[in-house]
């Protein structure tokens, strides 16, 4: 049984040991408690005979990590594509439990030259949830399958493989930017959405398309199966 708190700038964390009448309180980095506060943490523990013994952790712990929900943005000029993408798309990371709607993208210059006019976009996300690391080798996967698929050259779809938990959702991306983290084999992670009180809030890099909240139901519908999917497996868990 743990309780982590926080006060000011201080953290700490309380654990029990053999029983409720045994704590040990961890600080971040230093020692925390002068034994004056120990009345503090009997109080706390509700019991006035509590044992307290008090240090500190000399290093941080290897924390466990929570896999997150994986999505697929596509950009596309004709449907026709699409049934044959997302049997390949399948074929590779599972099966989808989500298609978006289909939304006009009017940020398309960039892509016009190649792709041609009248651009849309629509997200697949995955029944699998994923570790996240895994993003690298997803984006490396998307990359040949924009090649499989490209006529002549060029593109027909263009993909842009994502990840979202609880707070943020993630692009993987190809490209350098200050605020991008590299990965390792040319790929690099860009958050682009940050969850708050029920919305999505941009940063100053959210791709424009993501920062109107065009995309913002779609991305909560998606954020509600990872909740789910979740709390599934912390009760088979148990």
């Amino acid at each position: 049984f743990i309780w982590d708190l926080e006060f000011g700038f201080w953290n700490f964390r309380l654990v029990r040991v053999e029983s409720l009448r045994h704590w040990v309180v961890r600080g971040s980095s230093t020692p925390m408690f002068h034994s004056s506060s120990v009345p503090v943490f009997q109080a706390f523990c509700g019991r006035a005979n509590t044992n307290i013994a008090y240090g500190w952790a000399a290093m941080a712990e290897v924390q466990k990590v929570l896999p997150v929900k994986l999505f697929i943005a596509v950009l596309f000029g004709e449907r026709e594509v699409l049934p044959a993408l997302r049997d390949a798309l399948e074929a590779e990371f599972g099966n989808i439990d989500y298609v978006s709607p289909v939304y006009p993208f009017v940020h398309g210059g960039y892509y016009a030259a190649e792709m041609g006019p009248n651009l849309q976009r629509l997200f697949y996300s995955f029944r699998q949830l994923i570790d996240p690391a895994a993003i690298r080798e997803i984006k490396l996967l998307t990359n040949a399958l924009e090649r499989r698929f490209a006529v002549q050259g060029r593109r027909q779809v263009n993909l842009d493989a994502g990840y979202l938990d609880y707070g943020k959702v993630v692009l993987a991306s190809m490209k350098f930017h200050n605020q991008k983290i590299y990965l390792g084999g040319g790929v690099y992670a860009d958050m682009n959405l940050l969850y708050e009180k029920g919305r999505y809030r941009a940063l100053d890099w959210t791709f424009p398309d993501f920062r109107d909240h065009t995309y913002e139901k779609a991305l909560l519908h998606m954020r509600a199966l990872y909740k789910a999917a979740m709390r599934n497996a912390s009760g088979s868990e148990q």
